[in-house]
């Protein structure tokens, strides 16, 4: 199932369900729900827009609008005809559009969280990159890995990926002139 109720919502999937059709009664498999929210450029990032409520000729017409996806949820019917697990994951936005904080969870399972930290070189507009992915449990920090990336090409100078909280295993990289990787130590 897609939006269609307006042209800024439009083909945004909103329901998808898998069916079991060999039961013969078409019971639902899983089912998968999307929610979305619209955010104005140059807004808060935190702050969200109903974009029917701008102003026809002016403001709709100018105005750039980002869907963000909000979260989704999942529903595992496999052949019930109650959802037996569910799981959910949610979505945190930056003022650049990059998804800054990603929780996961669901029944059975713990809840976990991710941070990410993106470059930010203004000068060159690299700004997309993640530098710093942490993820976390009720147990602390338990995945966490960097990189450093450079402003001028945008290129992966290093990685490090953390074994624990001091030690990690660094992996470094170097491009040719066309941005090709070249070598990887």
């Amino acid at each position: 199932e897609y939006s269609n109720s307006h042209v800024y919502n439009k083909g945004l999937l909103l329901r998808e369900t898998l069916f079991d059709a060999s039961s013969g009664t078409d019971k639902p498999y899983i089912e998968t729900v999307n929610s979305y929210d619209f955010w104005k450029l140059r807004d808060s990032p935190t702050s969200s827009i109903d974009p029917l409520s701008l102003e026809r000729f002016t403001d709709r017409a100018t105005a750039v609008l980002f869907p963000r996806l909000l979260g989704t949820s999942k529903a595992y019917y496999e052949g019930s005809s109650e959802a037996g697990q569910s799981s959910y994951t949610t979505h945190v936005y930056d003022e650049l559009g990059n998804v800054t904080h990603f929780t996961e969870g669901g029944s059975g399972i713990e809840e976990v969280r991710a941070t990410i930290d993106y470059e930010n070189c203004a000068d060159s507009y690299i700004v997309g990159k993640p530098k710093v992915i942490s993820v976390k449990t009720s147990a602390g920090e338990v995945r966490r890995r960097e990189g450093k990336f450079d402003c001028t090409a945008g290129n992966l100078e290093w990685q490090r990926a953390f074994i624990d909280s001091t030690r990690y295993a660094e992996t470094k990289f170097t491009w040719d002139g066309y941005g090709n990787l070249h070598t990887i130590e």
